[in-house]
């Protein structure tokens, strides 16, 4: 509680300080910000970071990225059945405008109950989604994406008449026959 208390502190006063990155993470985070494994990763190290590719397991920790208050392009790749789950504990991010993604080996669908962290991100404006079933109920989640990028998406049934702001809509690598179109 302490430590939270500190950090909110110099959050406030915009004092440097640093920043426990999960252990899955650290690779890409140092690699980003031009840093070795003996560096301490800054809060201000985290500030300059505007794209970022991780994998997301079931128990991942998405904290860190709050701190990450530039990051305008997210691509995540899920690496277990429930880490879709996952991304709703992903923070408001105010400058993400991309996010995309991925899943190569598992089955799954992104519902009601797990896209949620595109409420909570409103300026993302640019999604992709690859391996990964839309199922219905999500239009009302979609509705202020203006590009939307479905690869590999098999059997979408989801009502696109109710994405009111789409502008670009991509089907990629789509089956045959497996999305209906009005």
């Amino acid at each position: 509680v302490f430590g939270r208390m500190v950090e909110d502190c110099c959050k406030e006063e915009n004092i440097d300080y640093a920043v426990k990155i999960p252990d899955e993470y650290v690779f890409n985070i140092l690699f980003q910000i031009g840093k070795t494994e003996n560096d301490q990763v800054m809060a201000s190290d985290l500030q300059k970071i505007e794209y970022l590719n991780i994998s997301v397991e079931e128990n991942a920790d998405l904290n860190f990225l709050s701190y990450c208050t530039n990051l305008k392009d997210l691509q995540i790749t899920c690496l277990s059945e429930n880490a879709i789950n996952q991304l709703n504990n992903l923070p408001t991010i105010p400058s993400l405008e991309s996010i995309s993604l991925y899943n190569i080996f598992l089955d799954l669908e992104l519902n009601e109950d797990n896209i949620v962290f595109l409420q909570n991100n409103p300026s993302i404006k640019y999604f992709v989604l690859d391996g990964i079933l839309l199922v219905p109920g999500v239009e009302e989640q979609l509705n202020k994406l203006e590009t939307l990028r479905l690869g590999s998406n098999l059997n979408v049934d989801i009502d696109f008449t109710k994405l009111s702001n789409l502008k670009h809509l991509d089907l990629i690598e789509i089956e045959p026959y497996t999305l209906a179109m009005h």
